[in-house]
């Protein structure tokens, strides 16, 4: 497991091993001892392992689907009314602060365009699904109950893909405008 592609990978999985061997601790703990401490302590080790799991899981098997990604579908299409959200909320001011998970998918000297905006879509889907992945730790509250362990959980962590759902729709309208340049002028030529 501990193969990666950069660094968030390589800590996503140290983070994951580390949230398992911890949960068995915690939870092994909890049942030779009754303390509702540890049980909440395992818990939200579960939670983290699954979250930080469930995001290596999709982010590797996402991308194997990049090459029928159709970035003209009105899915990736960002509608003028996430335009103005965007504004609001400053997206430009603070969408250079977060970190790539692979800068080598943004390189605009290595890739084309067009390959740049399948990444794009790529990196979207990805926290898309990353984002509704949240919410299945709700269905952990079934077993082990403390509910809004889990709801807490999956709203922090749906609210981060969320930030780079929309860092992709807000950028991918300009890079789209620079390959639609670019055509023109090769047909110009």
């Amino acid at each position: 497991m501990l193969k990666g592609k950069s660094i968030f990978d390589y800590l996503m999985q140290i983070v994951s091993i580390i949230s398992v061997i911890l949960f068995l601790v915690f939870y092994i703990l909890f049942i030779k001892t009754k303390i509702g401490i540890l049980q909440v302590l395992a818990i939200t080790c579960i939670t983290i392992a699954y979250h930080f799991i469930i995001r290596l899981v999709i982010g590797n098997i996402i991308p194997r689907f990049k090459r029928k990604i159709n970035y003209k579908s009105n899915w990736f299409k960002t509608k003028d009314w996430e335009l103005k959200i965007y504004k609001k909320l400053k997206v430009k001011d603070w969408k250079d602060k977060v970190p790539t998970f692979d800068p080598e998918e943004y390189d605009m000297e290595k890739l084309t365009l067009e390959q740049l905006i399948i990444n794009m879509c790529n990196s979207e889907w990805v926290h898309e699904t990353n984002f509704l992945f949240s919410y299945l730790t709700l269905l952990f509250s079934i077993f082990w109950g403390n509910f809004y362990i889990f709801l807490i959980t999956a709203i922090f962590a749906s609210l981060l893909d969320l930030c780079f759902v929309m860092i992709q729709r807000y950028n991918r309208p300009r890079i789209m405008k620079l390959l639609e340049r670019e055509k023109r002028n090769i047909k110009a030529k």
